[in-house]
């Protein structure tokens, strides 16, 4: 964990890449992936009979998109599963890296985790590499232009690092800020992966929701000409409240892990300044005082008007000012996915589909389901 210090230089000098205005000047490039997986979709599921495991074409949409968006690489990790590239993030994905009770220990004892192996070693030194490697070919070609991507907002930043004496005394180096890169594409291909099979699951046990849904992205379309634009995202209420109640079930995240500044009593309880506090996600989110029938999918819920719980009980992207600097990006990659697939498909339940979710067991910080087997039924 970083200190104070380090966190507010670092989302200083990274926050202007996940302003508004510089994701709907991306909005083409996360349009065209979820073309592309729309095709796959309409591809493989024979008219909607048969069932398509979701793990492998979402975690493909977010793989190409966070590649894309943060690497500035153009990769179709389906299509291309030998490309080097797509090799060695797939170890990072796999089992057994997100089971390496390490990790674990890492998060309850931060003062050890510059010391732990989170991946394999040849791993982690390949994308080490390839950051630098880029950034470097991106110093070479100034007169080419900018992308507008992850690897720019680096550049801008590491260039911000020049000279200054404070970002240097607070230890915020180059490697520290190209790190921040390999932390945002795991993070972010993990919860929009997980976001898009919640909601997805959800909306083939619920018919009738997915039909409102699917009216409400065409009545907000029809003022575009049936494109999908960046402002057709505001205009989506129920859509919203079905992917905050899909995530408020599935969260990408188990727990959030928080230090504590200064020594805390509570009633009995004292926790310590520089205590770990861990807050479990699972168990918050399914409170019987501030969700009634937990268990339940009611996006209702999150509408306008009938929101009744706690802020501070629902948090799949943390909260305060440690809030997940990403969470309006991956939102919106999820919106603009999910989208273009209701408008063009009706999600459906097949033989296989699980009438509960079921997830990955072991030392996991994510959550991750697995077996969800849906059929994908073209509209046209």
């Amino acid at each position: 964990m970083r200190t104070d210090e380090q966190w507010k230089a670092v989302r200083s000098l990274l926050g202007p890449g996940f302003t508004g205005r510089r994701m709907k000047n991306t909005v083409d490039m996360f349009l065209e992936c979820a073309k592309n997986l729309t095709k796959m979709l309409k591809r493989d599921g024979e008219e909607g009979k048969k069932g398509l495991d979701l793990s492998r074409y979402f975690s493909s949409f977010a793989f190409d998109v966070f590649a894309s968006y943060g690497f500035g690489l153009e990769v179709s990790s389906m299509e291309d599963a030998e490309n080097p590239f797509v090799k060695m993030a797939n170890r990072i994905f796999c089992t057994e890296s997100f089971n390496n009770p390490l990790i674990t220990i890492a998060l309850a004892f931060p003062e050890i985790a510059s010391y732990v192996d989170m991946f394999p070693p040849d791993v982690n030194d390949f994308f080490v590499n390839t950051i630098k490697d880029i950034i470097d070919i991106r110093k070479q070609n100034l007169d080419a232009g900018t992308r507008k991507d992850y690897i720019d907002l680096i550049l801008q930043a590491i260039e911000k690092l020049t000279g200054n004496e404070e970002y240097k005394q607070i230890g915020i180096t180059p490697k520290l800020l190209r790190e921040q890169l390999i932390f945002f594409f795991i993070v972010g291909y993990d919860s929009v992966k997980t976001a898009m099979s919640s909601t997805s699951y959800y909306f083939a046990l619920h018919p009738d929701i997915q039909s409102q849904v699917r009216m409400e992205i065409l009545d907000a379309i029809k003022e575009t000409d049936g494109e999908i634009r960046h402002e057709t995202l505001s205009k989506l209420p129920l859509f919203d409240a079905c992917i905050a109640e899909s995530m408020r079930l599935i969260c990408p995240l188990n727990r959030l892990e928080r230090v504590a500044k200064l020594d805390f009593h509570y009633k009995n309880i004292v926790i310590p300044k520089g205590a770990v506090i861990q807050i479990p996600l699972y168990a918050l989110h399914r409170e019987p005082e501030e969700f009634p029938d937990p268990e339940e999918w009611k996006p209702e819920r999150f509408l306008e008007g009938n929101k009744t719980h706690d802020p501070y009980a629902y948090l799949p992207f943390g909260s305060g000012p440690r809030i997940c600097i990403g969470q309006r990006l991956s939102q919106e990659i999820v919106h603009y996915a999910m989208v273009h697939i209701l408008r063009e498909m009706e999600i459906v339940r097949t033989p296989e589909t699980p009438e509960k979710p079921e997830f990955h067991p072991g030392y996991r910080v994510a959550i991750q389901p697995i077996n969800i087997v849906l059929g994908f039924r073209p509209l046209h």
